[in-house]
């Protein structure tokens, strides 16, 4: 996954979140604070399925998040890999240097 699409996926895991807020506020909900035994047969099913959409909204950002997060720390674990390369390459290119100058009789004050 690239930087874009990465920035993209946590502007939508930012707006899930304010959805999932919305979903799981009880006051939100169908018949809330009405005792169930004075609900009807719809508005039982309605608040039954407003707790199941709170519960889809909580694990569909979890989802986006773990997503996220193993991207995010992947693209770290290269970075650090490419970084670690390179250190390599300035050591070899440093030694090489230090032999070139010894062969031609310079010594290299450090």
């Amino acid at each position: 996954m690239n930087v874009i699409q990465l920035k993209k996926l946590q502007a939508l895991r930012n707006k899930l979140f304010e959805a999932m807020v919305f979903d799981t506020n009880p006051e939100n909900w169908v018949a809330y604070g009405k005792p169930a035994k004075d609900l009807t047969k719809q508005e039982k099913d309605e608040a039954a399925w407003c707790r199941r959409q709170a519960a889809s909204a909580i694990a569909l950002w979890e989802k986006i998040d773990k997503l996220i997060v193993q991207h995010s720390e992947s693209n770290k674990v290269a970075k650090n890999i490419q970084e670690g390369h390179e250190q390599l390459d300035l050591i070899a290119i440093e030694q090489e240097a230090d032999s070139l100058l010894t062969q031609i009789g310079i010594d290299r004050a450090d």
